[in-house]
C-alpha cells in the first residue's frame, strides 16, 4: 500500500489589501490552520490561491472570508474559508478591514 504525505503550506506573510506593512504575527491572537480535506488528499488535489479576510478593526474578529483567487478546487477553497473565519486579531491592531492571505495545498 502506498501512502502520500499531505502538506498544507500557508505562506508566512500576511499582507493587507492596500499594500501597507504586513501585519506582525504577534497581532494574530488566534490562528486556525486549514485542514486538508480527506477526499481532496485521496484525489491528490493541490493548488495555490488567495483568501481575503474581512476584519472588524475594533474587535479583531474576522467577519467573512472571500476567495480572491481559487486554488482550483472548491473543497480546498472551502477548507481555507472555514479555518480563516476563525482567526482573531488584537483589537485595534489591524489598520485595514481587508487582509490577503496566500494559501497553498501541496502533497509530497
Amino acid at each position: 500500500m502506498r501512502y502520500a504525505l499531505a502538506l498544507l503550506v500557508i505562506t508566512a506573510s500576511i499582507a493587507t489589501a492596500q499594500n501597507l506593512a504586513p501585519i506582525p504575527r504577534s497581532d494574530v491572537l488566534r490562528q486556525v490552520p486549514p485542514e486538508y480535506p480527506r477526499e481532496a488528499r485521496r484525489k491528490h488535489e493541490t493548488g495555490s490561491g488567495l483568501l481575503i479576510l474581512h476584519v472588524d478593526r475594533e474587535t479583531g474578529r474576522v467577519t467573512s472570508v472571500t476567495v480572491g483567487k481559487s486554488t482550483g478546487f472548491k473543497d480546498l477553497d472551502d477548507a481555507g474559508i472555514r479555518a480563516f473565519s476563525q482567526w482573531r486579531f488584537k483589537p485595534g491592531a489591524v489598520k485595514t478591514a481587508l487582509i490577503k492571505i496566500p494559501i497553498r495545498f501541496s502533497m509530497w
